[in-house]
């Protein structure tokens, strides 16, 4: 008969390590880990729970859902991308609420949210840029602003790509100003003429890929 035997750790800290022989593991290492997460920080081990339903109605019944993405204007919100139609819907609400709108079903938006007039603002860019206030207004159309595909904000500013090699900024504190001398715009020289493929704000620096 064979005999069980129980082997009580209390600590993971090294993870799953699958490559090595069980006599060669270390004894804060494991080999396999089912349905449980690991905390990084401590080794501890908790339960993996299921998916969450998020509506009643489901969305995207004819096409697929392209983007999801969370923010926070008055209280926690989710937003979505759907057949070119965009969705909202707030914490404890029971479905999404759809705004009828001609986005694009194949670019990918960006996001980037910045307060104005101390009031939180979603933009977002997917060919061209727009804005939503949080409560039920989708702005399509802004004018001047570039035909955006990556937007990051940068002290006070926002910063646009076209999927060239030019940038563009708006007026400090208002990114429905593009025009000069509020705005701007200039060439990144890459010596290759390739384009600007995305933003990031690491510190106090901008950087562009």
């Amino acid at each position: 008969m064979a005999t069980r035997v129980q082997d009580n750790r209390f600590d993971w800290r090294k993870g799953l390590a699958q490559s090595f022989s069980q006599d060669a593991r270390d004894h804060y290492e494991l080999a396999v880990a089912k349905n449980v997460r690991l905390s990084a920080e401590y080794g501890a081990v908790t339960k993996r729970v299921g998916s969450l339903r998020l509506h009643v109605t489901g969305i995207g019944a004819s096409a697929a859902v392209l983007v999801l993405h969370s923010w926070r204007p008055a209280s926690q919100q989710v937003v979505a991308i759907c057949g070119s139609e965009f969705y909202y819907k707030a914490q404890g609400d029971s479905n999404f609420t759809e705004i009828l709108s001609t986005l694009s079903t194949t670019n990918l938006p960006v996001f980037a949210q910045h307060v104005i007039a101390g009031v939180p603002t979603l933009y977002f860019a997917e060919g061209a840029l727009r804005k939503y206030d949080g409560v039920a207004t989708l702005t399509l159309s802004i004018t001047g602003a570039p035909a955006a595909r990556f937007i990051v904000v940068y002290k006070g500013r926002m910063f646009a790509s076209d999927n060239t090699k030019t940038i563009y900024w708006s007026k400090v504190a208002d990114p429905s100003t593009w025009a000069s001398p509020d705005g701007g715009q200039a060439n990144i020289e890459t010596y290759d003429a390739e384009a600007v493929v995305g933003m990031v704000v690491v510190g106090g620096s901008l950087l562009f890929f």
